[in-house]
């Protein structure tokens, strides 16, 4: 079945800002890594400077190339699950209408 005009539009957009918005490894693993990361990266007692340290080690980096702060860390994971629950939101279930192309 053909892709309607707006469901096309709305992926085209959201890779375009996907590319634009994950700007550093760390972010990308975060969010390709999404359910399994959320499992550790969402606990209460969470260490940010053990998880900063962990991501350094496995070579991961910030957006300006360097290993992350546990601020960085926090940061970047607040972003992730802030762009995924805005996605949620805004992306029309299948079959919402527009225009058949």
């Amino acid at each position: 079945m053909a892709e309607d005009l707006w469901t096309r539009v709305i992926r085209e957009m959201d890779q375009a800002a996907e590319q634009r918005w994950l700007t550093s490894p760390l972010a990308e693993w975060m969010a390709e890594r999404h359910d399994q990361a959320a499992e550790i990266l969402s606990h209460q007692h969470l260490s940010w400077a053990k998880a900063a340290e962990a991501f350094a080690a496995y070579g991961l980096k910030d957006q300006l190339g360097r290993p992350p702060t546990a601020e960085t860390a926090r940061e970047t994971w607040q972003r992730v699950e802030e762009r995924r629950r805005a996605r949620a939101q805004k992306i029309p279930p299948a079959g919402a209408g527009g225009i058949v192309r």
